[in-house]
């Protein structure tokens, strides 16, 4: 599912209520690990065309079959900290939607 169809059926269930509650609880931040292409792996907000509340932009892919998404995280602050302290992950990148996010 891409961030236009997410758009999409947000527009269209507006009025229901269990739709914004499930997908309310999909909100926050994702990590992309792919151990294929460590350069690429970023902390996403779950409304970012990469992210896509976490299911990814390439539909089409076999999930986890070259990295997967770990979240969803309240914060990046907590990303970073469970990120770090959990899996151990020395360095942690931020997508340009988690860095224009803190500019606001």
């Amino acid at each position: 599912m891409n961030k236009k169809q997410i758009e999409k059926i947000k527009s269209e269930t507006k009025s229901l209520d269990l739709t914004t509650s499930l997908l309310s609880h999909l909100e926050g931040y994702y990590y992309y690990f792919n151990w294929h292409a460590k350069q690429n792996n970023k902390l996403h907000k779950f409304n970012c065309g990469h992210c896509c509340y976490g299911s990814g932009k390439h539909t089409e892919a076999q999930k986890g079959e070259k990295g997967v998404w770990i979240g969803p995280f309240d914060s990046d602050s907590t990303a970073d900290k469970i990120l770090s302290d959990k899996f151990h992950i020395d360095k942690i990148a931020h997508c340009n939607c988690v860095n224009k996010e803190k500019k606001r």
